[in-house]
């Protein structure tokens, strides 16, 4: 699981810091990398209880569980914030918005297909 974590973590700082770059010209942070080191067995249990099909589809409220959880434990505890979502349709003190739901269920479907891809290659060796 420790694989899965490192892999995951970093592929999203990467795949992150792309999306930042296009449209603002930034880079990920430590901390939301570590966020999804944590979140990583969660997201592998969410496929795995779902299945590929309800576990795409279900995918982005994962997404969101994991913003809503850490983002205001950071906001309440530290009053610090990793990101803010500033839109007609975000919610929760800013911390999901509506409007990633084509990210995440994009994220849902590339994550799907890497873990197959990682257990292919980890079980057939």
């Amino acid at each position: 699981m420790i694989l899965y974590c490192i892999l995951f973590s970093l592929g999203y700082a990467g795949i992150e810091t792309i999306y930042r770059q296009l449209n603002s010209g930034e880079i990920t942070t430590p901390g939301q990398t570590l966020i999804t080191f944590i979140w990583t067995p969660v997201i592998i249990y969410h496929f795995s209880y779902f299945g590929t099909g309800y576990g795409i589809i279900l995918f982005p409220i994962n997404v969101w569980l994991c913003e809503i959880i850490f983002g205001n434990i950071l906001y309440y505890f530290w009053n610090y914030r990793l990101w803010y979502y500033d839109d007609t349709l975000s919610y929760l003190n800013g911390t999901i918005s509506i409007l990633f739901f084509p990210h995440w269920f994009a994220l849902g479907i590339m994550i799907n297909i890497t873990i197959y891809w990682f257990d292919y290659i980890l079980n057939n060796r």
